[in-house]
């Protein structure tokens, strides 16, 4: 669970109006999801941004105890477009709550994880709360969905990671091979931005067309995946920096190096989760710790 920074976005999709009352939105949603697939919303929609299925919930008459909208499509480039029997919808962005939930879809996993929601003590905005159901989501007996729900405020300590959309597009075009990999190094830097002292923002980004993290007192952190070599992967550092020096220091043979600016992972390889989070932390504070020998590790 993590505070996230949406930039705001379109969605075209098809829409009911619908309660929670009497178990009223399971069915009726259920329904949409029916159409969505027999018809073939998903191909209809005009200027599609990605893949992903939004399931999106807007214009609440007041909480999600009273009646609201739900819409199912995908995110696209603009309204310019509406085919007939669709809806479009500008969603603002801001602050959310994002929880990611594994299970079974078959099996209510998506209601039971918002009656769950439902319970958090929650300063909500009622807006517009979303999921998304991408690559990860294909698989429906394990599928991994990300839920966002708009809230009023940042909650103190907590981690707010800025995501430009651009990034989510590179690691869904990583191959299948290697998309894991990437999304778990992704995954490792945000939990370490999270257990750090002195982080309280980390931005997602793209520099040289490669995800990218800053904050406000490291060291760019960068890591890719290139097609011209295959079997492995890396995280990248400013070669002006004394990083991957001080990482040969302190773990000698334990990474393969590029020089001054990069550890590379080959793909078959089992990374070492403790000194990998190591690596990183030191980038992410490194100019709080550059003056170290060990850079703090």
């Amino acid at each position: 669970m993590q505070t996230v920074k949406i930039e705001p976005f379109h969605i075209i999709g098809i829409s009911i109006r619908t309660t929670n009352e009497n178990g009223q939105a399971s069915k009726e949603i259920a329904e949409l999801w029916s159409k969505l697939m027999s018809e073939n919303i998903q191909e209809k929609i005009p200027n599609k941004v990605d893949q992903e299925i939004y399931s999106l919930y807007t214009d609440y008459e007041s909480d999600y105890t009273k009646p609201y909208t739900a819409i199912l499509g995908c995110k696209v480039e603009n309204l310019n477009t509406i085919p007939n029997g669709m809806v479009g919808k500008s969603v603002d962005g801001g602050t959310y709550l994002k929880i990611t939930a594994k299970g079974d879809l078959m099996q209510g996993m998506i209601v039971n994880q918002w009656s769950e929601i439902f319970k958090m003590e929650l300063d909500r905005t009622y807006d517009a709360d979303f999921e998304i159901l991408g690559k990860k989501a294909q698989n429906p007996s394990a599928a991994e969905v990300d839920f966002y729900v708009g809230i009023n405020q940042e909650p103190m300590g907590k981690l707010i990671v800025k995501t430009d959309p651009r990034v989510n597009q590179v690691f869904a075009n990583y191959p299948d091979f290697v998309r894991d990999k990437m999304q778990q190094l992704r995954e490792w830097v945000i939990e370490t931005a999270e257990d750090t002292e002195g982080i309280s923002l980390l931005e997602e980004t793209l520099k040289w067309g490669e995800p990218s993290f800053v904050t406000k007192n490291g060291s760019t952190l960068r890591m890719d995946w290139k097609e011209k070599t295959p079997h492995q992967y890396a995280m990248y550092f400013q070669c002006t920096s004394r990083l991957v020096d001080t990482f040969r220091l302190v773990f000698d043979q334990k990474f393969q190096y590029e020089g001054k600016r990069a550890i590379i992972f080959q793909c078959n390889q089992q990374i070492p989760e403790v000194e990998v989070k190591e690596c990183i932390k030191a980038s992410l504070i490194y100019h709080k710790v550059k003056d170290q020998l060990t850079l703090g590790i």
